[in-house]
């Protein structure tokens, strides 16, 4: 997910909370340490708006182990969490998310028919269960009782790893290894509004706080110059773009479109790569 209005993970992180079995890994936690971040000729700044501001090869190595094994290494040490975040989204229809929980579960238990006899068996136990326990499938597709953090069934034979960065698409590498790509646009006023907005960021040796003027000085000319081949109809630098599923999202516009709209898109993927397997 290639998030335009620049490190805020608001879709990422609804998308999280809906999708089960689901972690986040944030492009920002693989900034080079200071002293290696590029200086901007025009403004002697340091430039974190750029491609080698970003350790690309440590991050494509980490998605491909999480490619191979289904989860973030366990070496991998967050920062971005640290990050302070601004007021939670307010949605549009406060029902959304659970409507979707619903929708993803029924989608994943009919791809799955054995998962649909654990479902239909949680059903059961609910029935005649008076106590506050759910039923949650097991990585071996046992039965397990146990509390669950949504209050429905985690199917564990699916792992969704929700990928969130500024520079996901401008690395072929990297590119390649993510099935589902989603690239969230917004205006100049948006943008600069949302950067501002941020107290500063953590970095490997402290805390990073824009100067005056940095939106207009480096981020604004580096993000049209870095993300051209994104708004261009044509393949640039060897990048396919043809899959990118583009969102627009404005200063306090609801996000509810976009977050149906991406789930939608990973439901049709999964639905793709299953039939293409039969």
């Amino acid at each position: 997910m290639n998030d335009c209005h620049h490190r805020n993970q608001t879709l990422a992180r609804f998308l999280h909370e809906i999708l089960p079995n689901s972690q986040i890994l944030f492009q920002d936690d693989f900034f080079k340490p200071e002293v290696d971040i590029p200086i901007d000729p025009t403004t002697n700044l340091a430039n974190w708006d750029c491609p080698d501001a970003l350790d690309l090869k440590g991050f494509a190595n980490v998605l491909r182990e999480i490619k191979e094994t289904g989860i973030i290494p366990e070496t991998f040490v967050k920062k971005e969490d640290k990050n302070i975040m601004g007021k939670p989204v307010q949605l549009q229809r406060p029902s959304l998310i659970d409507e979707l929980k619903r929708k993803v579960e029924d989608f994943l238990v009919l791809k799955h028919p054995q998962q649909q006899k654990q479902k239909q068996h949680k059903e059961k136990f609910e029935d005649r269960s008076s106590e506050n326990n759910q039923v949650a499938i097991n990585g071996n597709g046992h039965i397990d009782l146990e509390h669950c953090s949504h209050g429905t069934a985690q199917f564990t034979n699916w792992v969704f790893v929700i990928v969130d960065g500024f520079m996901l698409y401008w690395d072929q590498e990297v590119r390649m290894k993510l099935d589902v790509k989603f690239f969230v646009r917004a205006s100049y006023e948006t943008l600069k509004q949302r950067r501002e907005s941020r107290s500063g960021y953590v970095t490997h040796e402290g805390y990073w706080i824009d100067p005056p003027d940095y939106f207009d000085d480096v981020v604004w000319p580096n993000y049209l110059k870095f993300h051209q081949h994104l708004t261009s109809a044509r393949q640039e630098r060897g990048i396919d773009i043809s899959d990118l599923v583009v969102f627009k999202n404005e200063y306090k516009s609801p996000i509810d479109q976009n977050i149906e709209r991406a789930i939608n898109a990973i439901l049709e993927y999964i639905d793709s790569k299953l039939t293409s397997q039969e």
